[in-house]
């Protein structure tokens, strides 16, 4: 048979000079990770912080060093996944019977990969905790690196957390979209009320630019309403694959949803937008919700952390619910 092509999916695609800021060293770690990993690497981190922006940089990086590459973007289970990626399985050369089951079907396509000619590269877009279940049918290394993004912290990989961008980043990220004139004060002021998001520091400079937004303005805007600006954004990211984003809001309000929260966990949300953005230590946060919660109230907390809706500080013992989850929970 002949061999498949390189590209085994679309890849959506990333100008890195335009789209990329604060990563390189990011980057390198990815490279040095990934070229002696044993088992799948999940870059794991808050929503919105830039981890497919990571990937995709690191696949336009990186893309002659491999034979073959498949990118795959979970919507719901790991499985479906692949099973609906019709490229892939065309590429493949692959042919199933209606009959045939799905585990079985999904067998053979990660078993068509794992027989290509190394080395591949397969990414897991935006994973969820149900990859679990196929983790043990994924391609392996040393013939394939397998690169998982997710804001779910999963035991069975191996962490390469990604971190927000420094203040001196942000700035630079802002600065490239923003194209007026800045006042040095309302900047700061701006960056840190948006506590350094990547996604949220690169929609508020676009929306500003493009509505013609001085930067105190801005800063009363989001002083007063958050991230709930009432002008029109009519910008693109390479998050929102470069498709027209009307709103700022209800566009963040669909990538931190909150549906799939058990009411447990969403009650103590609730209380926790209540408080300050900003780190608590777990000792505070008994002495206000203990009698509420009781013995619950670690395992709540921990849940919220691994799912990527709080962030900790593990020498301190803290947690943080950062300004932008706060305001769309």
């Amino acid at each position: 048979m002949p061999t498949p092509p390189k590209k085994l999916t679309y890849i959506p695609p990333i100008n890195v000079e335009q789209d990329v800021i604060g990563r390189e060293e990011d980057l390198r770690r990815l490279r040095r990770a990934l070229s002696g990993a044993s088992r799948v690497l999940v870059v794991n981190g808050m929503g919105g912080i830039g981890k497919t922006t990571l990937a995709q940089a690191y696949v336009q990086r990186h893309y002659e060093d491999y034979r073959h590459i498949a990118w795959i973007e979970q919507a719901d289970l790991a499985g479906q996944a692949f099973l609906s990626n019709k490229t892939l399985i065309e590429r493949l050369e692959l042919q199933f019977d209606d009959k045939l089951e799905e585990e079985e079907a999904l067998r053979r396509i990660l078993s068509a990969l794992q027989s290509l000619p190394a080395p591949g590269l397969l990414v897991l877009d935006n994973a969820t905790e149900t990859v679990q279940r196929v983790a043990h049918l994924l391609p392996t290394p040393p013939e394939w690196h397998v690169l998982v993004t997710s804001r779910e912290e999963i035991p069975q990989f191996r962490r390469f957390p990604l971190d927000f961008l420094s203040p001196a980043e942000a700035r630079a990220l802002f600065l490239r979209h923003y194209r007026r004139r800045v006042k040095e004060q309302a900047l700061e002021d701006i960056l840190r009320r948006l506590d350094y998001h990547t996604l949220a520091v690169e929609l508020a400079a676009k929306t500003a630019h493009k509505q013609r937004i001085r930067l105190p303005e801005l800063r009363d805007i989001l002083q007063a309403q958050g991230l709930k600006v009432q002008r029109p954004a009519g910008v693109t990211a390479a998050h929102s694959r470069y498709n027209p984003i009307e709103e700022l809001f209800p566009y963040f309000l669909a990538i931190f949803n909150l549906s799939d929260i058990p009411e447990e966990e969403a009650a103590l949300l609730r209380h926790l937008c209540l408080l300050p953005p900003a780190f608590i230590t777990y000792d505070d946060l008994e002495a206000m919700l203990g009698t509420v919660y009781g013995d619950a109230l670690p395992g709540r907390l921990e849940a919220l952390r691994e799912k990527g809706w709080l962030l900790a500080d593990e020498d301190e013992e803290a947690y943080k619910m950062h300004l932008i989850v706060q305001q769309v929970a």
